[in-house]
């Protein structure tokens, strides 16, 4: 992915279909520290802390 590309967020359990559009504002590469994950997507995952924590 590279900033700018178009982002389709696909619903398979319920709807079967294309749910939201989003668009990449940013890439970060190599980034395996869960406390810098949340520090760059701030309140915009689908994921609480503690199940980016767990990975």
């Amino acid at each position: 992915m590279k900033e700018g590309d178009i982002l389709l967020f696909y619903r398979s359990r319920d709807v079967k279909g294309i749910t939201s559009i989003g668009i990449v504002e940013k890439v970060y590469e190599n980034i395996t520290n869960p406390d810098e994950i949340i520090s760059y997507v701030g309140k915009r995952s689908v994921y609480s802390q503690s199940e980016i924590k767990e990975v």
